[in-house]
């Protein structure tokens, strides 16, 4: 005979309960599952608004559309990234793309460089032409670092202009020209900080994280941000110094922060992050004071010039403050004059196409220095130069990929600092302006990507 399978709450061989006991039992079961059913209610609603990350095995946040994190090393050198100092980044090379070097920009200095990798063109076009300079138009002026309105003096649409203008809500930490609007569009990007220069790599890090955790129309489809990189020890202690290794070492520490946090959340495969530089770093043995020899030259280098000299390190703009009846006369003495110290020199408008300076912010005198020789100013006392030529390898900079559209241990031969606007629009799926001069990297090997 077919033994009766036991009645709820009854074990083999028990006898069967009493009725209340079974009715005491099926409540409990009723309220269980109610339980349960509320807090799977709950779960869903979570997931659906994305107001909140569950950890669980295969849930992150809510997956939102393809992203670009961008940011800036400033002054490291492809030297510079060792497994002993930044591990994290050295690991790209298994883990993600890496390029033999970044060309820089003429002049190889911060301020058009960083407006070079955010418009796509190159100093010249986009009218950040140096760190300092002087615009003839008098209503413009002197343009220096803590202007206050810098997105004014950039002549092309930056990159978060033209994803703004498309509906593409874009974050900057920092990076140039990135404080408030583009005059000719009035649109720049929809959060953005002012400049601190006290403002640690760990607090970027943070806001990067907060920026992403917003419900995915809302986060940014790029982030440009300026780390400190090895500028501001490279400068004082000269490339490669251990000073230079601690500081990149800390803000290594932080990009291994942002990719873990990226990992957990499940979003690094919907984000694409660029690690860049701007320039790179050497040390001089000789050392040319251009105003001085202007100013107040030896005995046989003829008479005193009035000028103002912007630029230190590899590159700088002379301008005359002689009336203009006599500034060709000037102009030829000054060429002559900065020529016999050792420099390369030419009137700006006489100036080699290749230096690439024929916007009128570059003054009347243009004057290169070779590597080993740095063009100073009275007081200055630091062992690191950029500036230079970027045909000189010195100046590159770096480029490393991750993350979404990256193929691991893939290695890219020398790239172009304007290259990297529209490869950040080709991985946003954006059209590419025909003005630009660089052309999307292939960081997958497909033909298809370029």
């Amino acid at each position: 005979m077919r033994e009766e399978p036991p009645h709820p709450g009854q074990t083999v061989g028990s006898r069967p309960r009493g009725r209340s006991t079974q009715s005491k039992f099926a409540r409990r079961v009723r309220t269980m599952l109610r339980i349960r059913t509320v807090g799977l209610a709950l779960l869903v609603f979570w997931v659906v608004s994305g107001s909140a990350w569950i950890s669980l095995a295969g849930q992150g946040f809510e997956q939102g559309p393809p992203a670009v994190i961008l940011i800036s090393l400033d002054g490291t050198r492809p030297e510079d990234v060792t497994p002993e100092t930044m591990p994290v980044l050295a690991d790209f090379s298994r883990s993600g793309v890496v390029a033999d070097g970044l060309q820089s920009v003429f002049p190889s200095n911060t301020f058009p460089a960083h407006v070079s990798l955010a418009t796509g063109v190159a100093p010249e076009r986009h009218g950040l032409v140096n760190n300092a300079f002087r615009d003839p138009n008098l209503e413009m002026g002197i343009f220096h670092r803590s202007a206050p309105d810098i997105p004014r003096w950039i002549e092309v649409e930056p990159i978060w202009s033209l994803l703004e203008s498309a509906g593409l809500p874009t974050a900057s930490f920092h990076w140039v020209g990135s404080e408030g609007a583009w005059p000719e569009s009035d649109r720049g990007p929809r959060s953005w900080k002012k400049f601190d220069s006290r403002t640690s790599e760990a607090v970027k890090v943070d806001q990067i994280l907060a920026w992403m955790n917003r419900p995915p129309s809302e986060r940014p489809r790029l982030i440009t941000v300026w780390f400190h990189g090895a500028d501001g020890p490279g400068h004082r202690d000269g490339p490669g110094a251990d000073s230079v290794k601690s500081s990149l070492r800390r803000q290594d520490r932080e990009i291994g922060r942002l990719i873990e946090n990226l990992q957990k959340r499940g979003q690094l495969s919907e984000i694409t992050i660029l690690i860049v530089s701007d320039h790179g770093m050497v040390s001089a043995e000789r050392f040319v004071d251009l105003k001085a020899l202007l100013e107040d030259p030896p005995p046989r280098e003829g008479p005193s010039v009035s000028a103002e000299v912007y630029g230190v390190g590899g590159f700088a703009s002379v301008v005359l403050r002689d009336r203009p009846s006599s500034q060709v006369a000037l102009v030829g003495e000054v060429v002559k004059r900065v020529r016999r110290a050792g420099l390369e020199a030419y009137p700006r408008t006489q100036a080699p196409r290749n230096w690439r300076v024929g916007h009128s912010r570059f003054g009347d005198v243009v004057v290169r220095a070779p590597i080993g020789t740095a063009i100073v100013r009275e007081g200055l006392r630091i062992k690191g130069f950029h500036g230079y030529s970027p045909t000189n390898h010195e100046m590159d900079a770096v480029f490393y990929a991750i993350g979404r559209g990256v193929e691991p241990g893939r290695r890219l031969s020398r790239v172009r600092s304007v290259d990297v606007a529209p490869t950040i629009l080709n991985l946003l799926a954006q059209p590419i302006p025909s003005w630009m001069e660089g052309r999307s990297l292939s960081l997958t090997g497909d033909p298809a990507s370029n």
